[in-house]
């Protein structure tokens, strides 16, 4: 979610343009799982996400169960190294 921020009062906070757009286009949509970081802004936004879908939403909450994300329990459980966040690594990356 790294492009979202929830409001400071959570009940003010507006639903991501890409998700309200998506279920704009969906009306069918009725469930909508959340498999948001298990960080401060992950956690966050699944709050505000709650408070500000309209109730005819049913919203569940499935952040990862260990790791950061999604990406971390992914390799977890494959036994593969968890790749570094750095800034440093994302320079090199963009380098190449």
């Amino acid at each position: 979610a790294g492009v979202y921020q929830p409001a400071k009062q959570i009940e003010e906070s507006k639903v991501p343009v890409a998700l309200a757009s998506f279920l704009e286009k969906h009306p069918e949509v009725r469930t909508i799982a959340l498999h948001l970081d298990n960080d401060y802004a992950g956690r966050r936004m699944t709050q505000a996400l709650k408070v500000v879908l309209p109730s005819r939403y049913v919203i569940r909450d499935r952040p990862p169960p260990q790791g950061k994300d999604c990406n971390d329990y992914l390799c977890l459980k494959l036994g593969r190294q968890i790749t570094s966040r750095t800034k440093k690594n994302r320079e090199e990356k963009q380098e190449r």
